[in-house]
């Protein structure tokens, strides 16, 4: 299952008990689709902390109009249990290593074009890939250039910003990858062309 992080938000402008209050948690929805952004007066249960969660994901199984039965696990839960009719949620982009390209269930960008692509934090493109080969964002829509990948995306295997974000979001191919398996961890080993892989792939066919 994937491990990456979830994120909390908070309002500076109000203070102490307040600000509490106002407190906006990001949750990951089940199956890690969407990100889910919770008021603290909608969540009704938090993962104990002896649980050591790692990612906060919303109980499947928690009904908010049926608060006391819906969940079998009760206060031993540990997944978030919270009233989601309020919550705003947009969908993610989680890095999965892909066992083929038809396989990706994102949407991709159009093929054709070369992109040339440089690590985050970085001004250096080390990177060419066709274009077919990264999910839709607004990267190409952004100024910066050169074009660069996204760090979260990147590092974390997974940008809570989906389609929205302004870096690359590029695919990773393994042909034996596992069902939900992320993608390794990134190591830099000079200019690498993707496209290479690519024609070898569309050789074996």
């Amino acid at each position: 299952m994937p491990a990456f992080r979830a994120h909390t938000h908070h309002h500076h402008h109000h203070a102490g008990a307040a600000a509490a209050k106002n407190a906006t948690h990001q949750v990951y929805a089940p199956g890690f689709t969407h990100v889910v952004n919770l008021e603290a007066r909608d969540i009704v249960q938090m993962p104990p902390a002896g649980m050591n969660v790692t990612r906060l994901v919303l109980c499947a199984n928690y009904d908010a109009a049926r608060p006391d039965t819906s969940c079998a696990m009760g206060s031993r839960c540990k997944f978030v249990h919270a009233d989601t009719r309020r919550a705003q949620k947009h969908a993610i982009h989680v890095n999965y290593a892909w066992r083929k390209v038809e396989a990706v269930t994102y949407e991709r960008m159009a093929g054709g074009q070369t992109l040339e692509v440089a690590p985050p934090n970085s001004k250096v493109a080390t990177d060419v890939m066709d274009s077919s080969m990264v999910l839709k964002t607004k990267a190409l829509q952004s100024k910066r250039r050169p074009l660069s990948h996204c760090a979260h995306f990147y590092f974390n295997r997974a940008c809570n910003l989906g389609a929205e974000c302004q870096f690359v979001h590029a695919v990773f191919i393994d042909p034996a990858a596992r069902a939900f398996q992320l993608a390794p961890a990134p190591i830099q080993l000079g200019r690498v062309d993707h496209r290479d892989a690519v024609k070898r792939m569309e050789a074996r066919r």
